[in-house]
């Protein structure tokens, strides 16, 4: 019954595209499909490409609005996200290295990609960025768990942009958890939300507060 619920989402976010963007994001997954042939990723990138998923845009629309210098993505998989923002700096951190293989082709030396996933990455790589992106992901860790990972590392960076999942999402799409940040308010403002009605979540920016 999931991969049925599964399935129907996924037409109901194709044909919601309209007609031009249905065969921009068929096209988008047949190129990922091609890569998955010789590098075995997780079969559900091929379905969330940047043409075929809505909120990635706003993402980077948002990301852009900042005009920041760096910008740091945590779950970054193929760079749909990061490789169009426009800043100095890029680094992309997943915890799957056969994605990051994939993006090291695409993207080359454009991107500073790490293999690692938050909880035990580095802390040294937020020295000097100035937005840290984390979108698609969060919902998978309880809000303790994000609260503790995030504490140490708010204080390096100047904006934190997340995804949370609104109650009118349908049932079947089976977020573990749905964040609603009240723990961010010690830290920080929130200054920006895009709701995206094709997908029942909202992208937030939120402003931390100098030390």
């Amino acid at each position: 019954m999931d991969t049925i619920n599964k399935i129907i989402n996924r037409i109901h976010i194709f044909y919601s595209l309209g007609v031009i963007y249905s065969i921009k994001c068929k096209y988008s997954q047949l190129k990922v499909a091609l890569y998955y042939v010789f590098f075995d990723f997780d079969k559900w990138h091929i379905y969330s490409t940047f043409q075929c998923r809505p909120y990635k845009k706003i993402v980077v629309d948002m990301v852009n609005s900042l005009n920041v210098d760096s910008v740091l993505e945590v779950g970054c998989g193929m760079c749909d996200i990061l490789g169009r923002v426009n800043s100095k700096a890029k680094i992309g951190v997943d915890s799957d290295i056969k994605i990051l293989n994939v993006s090291r082709i695409i993207y080359k030396n454009k991107i500073n990609l790490v293999h690692s996933d938050l909880k035990n990455l580095d802390l040294k790589y937020f020295n000097n960025i100035d937005c840290l992106i984390m979108v698609n992901w969060i919902h998978c860790i309880s809000p303790e768990e994000l609260h503790n990972i995030l504490s140490p590392i708010l204080p390096k960076i100047k904006y934190l942009v997340v995804d949370s999942i609104r109650d009118d999402a349908e049932a079947e799409l089976n977020y573990k958890y749905r964040h609603d940040f009240k723990f961010l308010s010690k830290y920080t403002k929130e200054i920006s939300s895009n709701s995206i009605k094709k997908e029942a979540r909202d992208i937030k920016i939120f402003k931390v507060a100098p030390c």
